[in-house]
């Protein structure tokens, strides 16, 4: 049974290279997340925040650790957390 993981992060504003980065991270989450995928940036751009999939901590761990912006060294700093959604509309 998936589970629903966010992916919070925070990073070095720098336009240029999100500029090139920013079509490779859409991919890749389309990719690796497909399914109840939501994400974007923080208003200030000091980082942003997804929410997706994954059957496991460790899965959910690996996706975002090959995130564009974490292996390219934009991303400082960022946790994942497995989010137990109490409520939908």
């Amino acid at each position: 049974m998936e589970k629903t993981f966010v992916f919070c992060y925070f990073m070095n504003f720098d336009p240029a290279e999100l500029k090139t980065l920013i079509p490779e991270q859409i991919e890749y989450w389309q990719h690796y997340a497909p399914e109840n995928f939501i994400g974007g940036p923080f208003k200030d751009r000091s980082g942003g925040m997804l929410s997706f999939s994954a059957p496991d901590l460790d899965a959910a761990t690996a996706i975002c650790e090959n995130d564009p912006f974490v292996k390219k060294g934009l991303v400082n700093q960022y946790w994942v957390k497995e989010w137990l959604v109490s409520h939908r509309r």
